[in-house]
């Protein structure tokens, strides 16, 4: 995977996530709009976006504490929930969610997805970076609202 379409400012705090977190016993993906560029989806991103579960929000907050702008914190909308934490990296936010949390049709919240199930790894320079697959990244934005997004990951899979 060509690192092309990941903006340049983006590769060296990615690089230092990487390195800290390769060898570590953790579930950890990359998403939101720089899990799409990694896939080859033309978006801009404007942060990095990482999710896993408790343990590994934990993990990163201990590993990364110097960089630590926002201590971890409970945020809900209406269609998502989950424990936050935010580091600045080389000027990139990075914004890591643990259990993360959905709405069911019934308004009842379902448990966080098992991130092993839905991950894949793909190669971005030196790096095998892991994040969602593609199904369930668009399975995801639909069920939060996010149309938009649902339906720029489908046209990419059409033309795919």
């Amino acid at each position: 995977m060509s690192a092309s379409l990941i903006p340049d400012n983006f590769l060296i705090p990615l690089r230092k996530i990487y390195r800290e977190m390769q060898n570590d016993e953790i579930d950890w993906v990359i998403t939101g709009s720089l899990g799409l560029a990694i896939k080859g989806i033309p978006v801009q991103p404007q942060d990095i976006d990482i999710q896993t579960d408790g343990d590994g929000l934990k993990h990163f907050v201990r590993t990364f504490s110097h960089a630590l702008t926002q201590e971890p914190t409970i945020q809900e909308t209406e269609h998502t929930r989950s424990v936050i934490a935010t580091l600045m990296i080389e000027g990139i936010p990075v914004d890591i969610m643990g259990d993360v949390q959905h709405r069911d049709e019934d308004g009842f919240w379902d448990d966080p997805p098992n991130l092993s199930m839905n991950r894949i790894y793909l190669q971005v320079a030196d790096m095998r970076i892991p994040t969602f697959t593609l199904d369930f990244e668009e399975e995801v934005y639909r069920s939060i609202g996010r149309k938009d997004k649902a339906e720029l990951i489908a046209q990419y899979l059409r033309i795919c």
